[in-house]
């Protein structure tokens, strides 16, 4: 299975670092294939223009909130700095792509995203290769 980074976005530029200090994230709505397939998470912050570093996720806790929709903790094993920070890029498949809230993320594989030269040159390719965004982002509850 391809590990794919999870990329969500939140205004404070150190909620990456805090929530590696507290060791998760939010609870997230996934599919459960889809939350086994994340390895990496990335938060974007307004005004961000590359990732910096991502948190590895070690693993996920589930839980039922009792209304018959699953959330998923991830949990965080520190936070990486990346030797070379990966440029956002600019373009028209950017910026509708990118999440706007915690609620909403996209996925890259990390492989991938490690060696492009912007995520905006990774989403040209991929819809080059007909495989389109990596994933919708969710709907804001």
């Amino acid at each position: 299975m391809v590990a794919n980074a999870l990329i969500t976005a939140d205004p404070n530029p150190a909620a990456l670092a805090e929530a590696c200090l507290r060791g998760c994230w939010i609870p997230l709505p996934l599919q459960p294939l889809e939350a086994f397939s994340l390895s990496h998470l990335v938060i974007l912050s307004p005004g961000c223009r590359a990732i910096e570093a991502m948190g590895p996720i070690h693993s996920f806790r589930c839980s039922d909130p009792g209304d018959g929709q699953l959330l998923w903790l991830p949990l965080l094993q520190g936070r990486r700095r990346l030797r070379h920070p990966i440029a956002l890029g600019a373009g028209p498949l950017l910026e509708p792509w990118l999440p706007r809230h915690g609620l909403q993320w996209q996925r890259l594989p990390v492989q991938e995203l490690l060696v492009a030269e912007s995520v905006q040159q990774l989403l040209s390719e991929q819809q080059g290769l007909g495989r389109g965004g990596s994933g919708d982002p969710v709907p804001a509850a």
